[in-house]
């Protein structure tokens, strides 16, 4: 897996890492991206614009609060994609007959306004 780094070019500071999506505020002029799956990520890292290169700092000290919350969201993130689509799970209820009396009419207007082809 191919992991990229994003580096801040202002000060040099690693601001990102994924092996993944990159957001949108991380792929402007301001930042370096740089691949490398070498690094450990229990290390802060600069890019240091006169060398080139990637430099290896400190061992990190890591808020016991923010690896909580990092679990959290990987925890959510799992379980989101693995769960069916929104639109598939609703129509399940709707065909079993779980929604209000109310809410079946709106759904079913929808339905027969815009049938299947």
């Amino acid at each position: 897996m191919i992991t990229q780094h994003i580096f801040k070019k202002s000060d040099g500071v690693l601001t990102f890492s994924s092996t993944g999506y990159i957001p949108s505020e991380f792929q402007t002029e301001d930042y370096i991206h740089k691949v490398d799956d070498t690094l450990d990520m229990q290390y802060d890292y600069t890019w240091d614009s006169t060398k080139e290169e990637i430099v290896k700092g400190n061992l990190r000290t890591v808020d016991p609060a923010v690896v909580e919350a990092e679990s959290k969201l990987a925890y959510r993130g799992s379980r989101k994609n693995e769960y069916p689509d929104i639109g598939d799970q609703l129509d399940d209820l709707y065909t079993k007959g779980a929604f209000s009396t109310e809410m079946a009419a709106q759904i079913k207007a929808v339905k027969d306004k815009y049938p299947k082809s």
